[in-house]
């Protein structure tokens, strides 16, 4: 079983590197927790999250496979879902998006809001495994500028 150590560790590396993108299945919170691995995305519906979709069983069961694989058995496909729906109702929600695509921009304050409740919920998941996890500070990184020299 991986801690929650060993997770938000993971997790900030990826966020202060600028890693972290949110309409990337490998590279959201969720495929940054499992290794930058997709194949989880095969648990749920896209458009009716947090809700599993079992209507194809092979699929279903890949994703159920990458979940106990990548997180050495830490989460249920459940509680992937609601990690997922948790970070992508606070990304969406300010710019009123469903579902866009990987080339869209987020901005540092959202990205940040996001990953900081994402985590709690983590910690709450952990917690609830019977795991005691140290208190943790999760800090917004400093973004590098891009200069466009014209």
């Amino acid at each position: 079983m991986k801690t929650f150590k060993e997770q938000f560790d993971k997790l900030t590396r990826a966020y202060i590197n600028e890693e972290v993108q949110p309409f990337n299945a490998c590279a959201c919170f969720v495929g940054n927790l499992l290794n930058n691995q997709s194949g989880w995305t095969f648990i749920r519906n896209y458009d009716s999250l947090p809700i599993l979709d079992r209507s194809d069983r092979d699929s279903y069961l890949t994703g159920v496979q990458t979940i106990v694989i990548q997180s050495d058995n830490t989460y249920t496909p459940q509680e992937i879902a609601y990690l997922e729906y948790n970070f992508m109702k606070i990304v969406c929600n300010e710019k009123g998006m469903k579902n866009t695509g990987p080339g869209d921009i987020i901005s540092e304050d959202l990205l940040f809001e996001a990953f900081e409740s994402t985590l709690d919920m983590l910690k709450k998941i952990h917690e609830s495994k019977g795991e005691v996890v140290e208190p943790f500070t999760f800090i917004k990184r400093t973004v590098k500028e891009t200069v466009n020299e014209s």
